[in-house]
């Protein structure tokens, strides 16, 4: 087990289908030697309507999942774009 100060967090920019920007944040555990293994998928949901959304985030990542409304407006970003 990595201490908290070791993984990276991730953010991951998001459009649902009603417009509502949203942010997908995980924590990515970069020293992990098995952080290359498959990816899992994961359902959110949009803070807005609640829609559901079916997204992948690396093996262990799905633990950590916390999804944010986006402060940026729905054109000011890439989706699916982690950064």
């Amino acid at each position: 087990m990595t201490d908290a100060a070791d993984r990276e967090r991730k953010r991951s920019p998001h459009r649902c289908e009603c417009g509502s920007a949203f942010d997908v944040c995980y924590f990515d555990d970069r020293r992990d030697p098995d952080r290359d293994r498959e990816a899992v998928t994961v359902q959110v949901s949009c803070p807005s309507c609640g829609r559901s959304k079916t997204l992948c985030v690396p093996e262990g990542a799905d633990r950590t999942v916390v999804v944010e409304a986006s402060a940026l407006a729905a054109d000011d970003f890439e989706e699916g774009v982690a950064g």
